[in-house]
């Protein structure tokens, strides 16, 4: 009997312990020492190429653009679970999607915010917020955002200025056979 109550009570500590949180932020410009450790570059342009095609423009204010199939992604991996938020300095065509995978294959991303409209400059331009919570409810340890051109036809893709992950550490994890369930839900409601 005290042996059914010992491993009970150590599952609860197991599974149920509140985890100490600890919150931290990670802030980029493109095209920096600071961005390197997180981009998954699909043919956007070089730093020289970029030179070449916006000239004083990008030399004054380094941006990442892609335009028709060209994308980018940036991917934080973590030690332990995280819940975190995007901040993005974003304008022109995007489409931005998130994903929380292992692999961060091309069906395991959600369209989380996308400029329908053609945006032949950047009068769109602003600060745009994505919270990974609202769309996905369970932490995880890897984050995936991948930025596309939303229209890309016309040459007015993604432009991004400056970006923010402001996270936080230490989320609860559900044991496997939840996170496994859970996951499975949420790849059906998407």
């Amino acid at each position: 009997m005290n042996r059914v109550i010992y491993i009970a009570l150590l599952l609860f500590f197991i599974f149920e312990l509140e985890v100490i949180s600890i919150a931290d932020t990670i802030e980029f410009e493109p095209y920096t020492e600071e961005e390197e450790p997180y981009l998954i570059n699909k043919g956007t342009h070089d730093f020289a190429k970029m030179v070449v095609d916006f000239g004083a423009a990008f030399n004054a204010n380094h941006f990442r653009f892609a335009d028709g199939d060209a994308y980018w992604i940036y991917k934080f991996d973590f030690n332990k679970s995280v819940m975190a938020t995007a901040i993005m300095d974003l304008g022109a065509e995007f489409k931005v999607s998130i994903a929380i995978s292992d692999l961060g294959e091309d069906d395991d991303y959600k369209i989380v915010m996308e400029e329908k409209k053609h945006t032949h400059g950047l009068e769109n331009k602003k600060i745009y917020t994505i919270k990974w919570g609202d769309h996905f409810k369970i932490p995880t340890k890897r984050l995936w955002i991948k930025f596309q051109d939303s229209i890309r036809e016309d040459g007015w893709g993604p432009y991004l200025d400056k970006f923010t992950l402001e996270y936080t550490l230490g989320q609860p994890v559900e044991p496997a056979g939840k996170l496994a369930l859970s996951w499975g839900m949420v790849k059906r409601a998407n």
